[in-house]
């Protein structure tokens, strides 16, 4: 399962399954909702 770190709590949690780029997600520690991109090859998230 990949992961991403939360850009405003710095929180690492598990992707859904499929999630790509330019879904939105929402952190499940601090409720951010996030934009998920292609950094450098993997998929990170960004505040939306």
């Amino acid at each position: 399962m990949q992961k991403v770190t939360c850009p405003t709590c710095n929180v690492e949690f598990d992707l859904p399954e499929g999630a790509k780029e330019g879904d939105q997600v929402t952190c499940p520690i601090c409720g951010a909702d996030l934009k998920l991109v292609i950094e450098d090859g993997k998929l990170t998230a960004e505040t939306a």
